[in-house]
């Protein structure tokens, strides 16, 4: 299996999945992006970032640890950038006045995040519910069944968020439902992530499978998950919104394994998706809380173009620019991705027991 030098153990297919992730999330906000394409990233885009953390805890194997421990080093992991990154978005605010930085400090403490940063603490609070998920099972029967309830849950709140509020401002539901919101988006991740680890069991026997018969079956999931989304219709977990749950689920299931069957077997042409994969989160975190999709948007008018040339224009520039961003956060303001140097945990790799010291 390919593995990239830096960061020891990274699978390129991985960070390549999650860069198409990313890359969908942005083409999704691109507001001339079609009607259809983005019912199809709105499928698929957020249920496969949480795939594939089931993914990696399933392929890694994570030894166990202390509840607290595990819980903090999530928290330092996803909570930190959630603040490094609100603190930009909120100075970006101030310069449009006080009651839009008021507006983003108090969707910051509320865990609601300036539009896209909501993500973060979202995915804190899935990896929260599935680690007590995980302590709690005795035994794969039990863990299927939290699976169904979250999946019920989910599929409950999304219908009942959408009788009590019609199409009413999402930010007034946010506010208004913040608790079921909170505790939907928990367990839709926690579900998600757990499903990236059943799938996790299957990798080596898809990459051992016959080409033709592999790209055949993904080909057709592909094309039941595109047309169950398109019957979905628009879906936004972020509100806790997933259109008709009946078809979302399935669809973004067969989408997100579909996907991760192509991309298990690819070898090339990887390393640009990888690279967004790896600044996937500074991707996120910029492209909507900060004026790229703006800016992006305003280079293509400026060229007086419409339609899909404007749109393929807006998206190149989109990439161009947060291509910068990641290199200049790596490279520059590391800092606001992880722990100062002195507090933050160890990323050294474990020695293997099995080999006695030198």
């Amino acid at each position: 299996m390919e593995r990239t030098r830096a960061g020891a153990g990274r699978m390129v297919w991985l960070d390549a999945l999650r860069g198409l992730a990313i890359c969908l999330v942005m083409l999704g906000h691109i507001d001339t992006c079609p009607r259809g394409l983005r019912m199809f990233a709105s499928a698929c885009q957020i249920p496969l970032f949480y795939v594939i953390t089931g993914l990696i805890y399933g392929m890694r194997g994570r030894a166990d640890e202390p509840f607290l421990h595990e819980i903090v080093r999530r928290a330092k992991r996803l909570l930190w950038p959630y603040v490094t990154f609100s603190a930009v978005a909120i100075a970006y605010n101030l310069a449009h006045g006080a009651d839009a930085a008021r507006g983003a400090l108090i969707r910051t403490i509320a865990l609601e995040g300036v539009t896209t940063l909501w993500f973060l603490p979202a995915c804190f609070f899935a990896e929260c519910v599935r680690l007590i998920v995980k302590k709690l099972a005795h035994g794969r029967r039990f863990e299927t069944l939290c699976m169904l309830a979250m999946g019920g849950f989910c599929a409950a709140a999304s219908l009942w968020l959408y009788e009590h509020t019609g199409c009413a401002d999402p930010l007034t539901v946010a506010k208004r439902y913040w608790i079921v919101t909170v505790a939907a988006r928990a367990c839709f991740g926690a579900l998600y992530m757990m499903l990236g680890e059943r799938m996790a069991a299957y990798a080596d026997r898809v990459r051992a499978m016959d080409g033709r018969k592999a790209w055949a079956l993904a080909a057709a999931a592909l094309a039941l998950g595109f047309a169950l989304s398109r019957l979905c219709g628009m879906a936004d977990p972020h509100y806790g919104w997933l259109g008709n749950p009946a078809l979302y689920i399935p669809a973004s299931v067969l989408l997100c394994g579909a996907l991760a069957a192509v991309f298990c077997r690819m070898t090339r042409g990887l390393s640009a998706l990888a690279f967004f994969g790896r600044g996937s989160l500074t991707a996120m975190a910029t492209h909507y809380p900060l004026p790229v999709l703006r800016y992006a948007g305003m280079g293509a008018a400026a060229l007086g173009l419409g339609g899909l040339p404007a749109l393929i224009l807006t998206y190149a520039l989109v990439l161009l620019i947060e291509a910068a961003l990641i290199l200049a956060v790596d490279r520059v303001l590391p800092f606001m991705l992880h722990l100062p140097h002195g507090i933050k945990q160890t990323n050294k790799t474990p020695r293997n027991p099995s080999k006695p010291p030198n």
